[in-house]
């Protein structure tokens, strides 16, 4: 335990002294979880989305996330903070595993580690409980300030705005364990990002999909919750299944 901790505090003192570090961890969840929630929610306030609506053809039939749209600006408010938590929840741990994991080992402090009385397990879990904690305690704080406009303007409900950060929190577990397996996957930074971006687009179809035609209100939102938690698991399982200091090494 106390090498566990001695590498966390390591990693933390890192991360913070690291510039390119907090601006990935900052500027990116910014764009993602301030400025487009918060101007799209200031755009839709007061709007008439009947003139939205009409320049769509009469067959047009919206997904279930989306009916009643015509009538009340707030259906589709919901529905893109949802889709843009999940996009930030991601998308940030994603890039900053790789920036942390992947770059270090192109310039070789993990050949220090493998030479103490630390095991892998501690190297990993102190890495990944820094991306996880730092990850959450930015985009956390960001979509708090997200609900608390939505609710303000009264926008969604206090369970809708509950089940907002059980998305996220699901979706940096998912974002973390497949940056860990995609860290012992990749020979170098270029291909980190390549797998990770890979990766990125045909989950961020299949949130959009659960959001928008999976049961309505929060219960969409919890679904893609599980649906995170069940592959980070899976992610997790098999990398922990393969890790050792040579392929970190290699």
């Amino acid at each position: 335990m106390s090498a566990f901790r001695t590498l966390l505090k390591k990693e933390a003192l890192q991360r913070v002294r690291s510039r390119s570090a907090l601006a990935t961890a900052t500027l990116l969840p910014a764009l993602l979880l301030l400025f487009a929630p918060l101007g799209q929610m200031a755009a839709l306030v007061n709007t008439d989305q009947k003139g939205w609506a009409m320049v769509l053809p009469p067959s047009f039939r919206p997904p279930p996330a989306l009916i009643g749209r015509e009538r009340d600006s707030s259906v589709i408010a919901r529905f893109l903070l949802a889709a843009l938590v999940a996009m930030g929840g991601l998308v940030v741990p994603a890039v900053a595993a790789s920036y942390t994991m992947v770059a270090e080992r192109e310039s070789r402090p993990l050949e220090l580690l493998a030479a103490l009385p630390v095991t892998i397990r501690d190297v990993l879990a102190s890495k990944l409980a820094v991306i996880l904690g730092f990850s959450a305690m930015v985009t956390g704080a960001m979509v708090g300030l997200d609900v608390a406009v939505l609710v303000r303007l009264r926008m969604a409900s206090a369970g809708y705005s509950l089940s907002l950060f059980a998305l996220l929190g699901a979706a940096l577990l998912y974002s973390t364990a497949s940056a860990l397996l995609i860290s012992l996957l990749a020979r170098d930074f270029r291909t980190a990002n390549q797998l990770g971006g890979a990766l990125l687009g045909p989950t961020t179809v299949v949130a959009v999909f659960v959001l928008a035609y999976g049961p309505a209100g929060a219960g969409s939102v919890l679904l893609l919750s599980g649906i995170f938690l069940a592959a980070a698991a899976l992610a997790l399982y098999v990398a922990l299944r393969v890790v050792t200091f040579e392929r970190l090494l290699r």
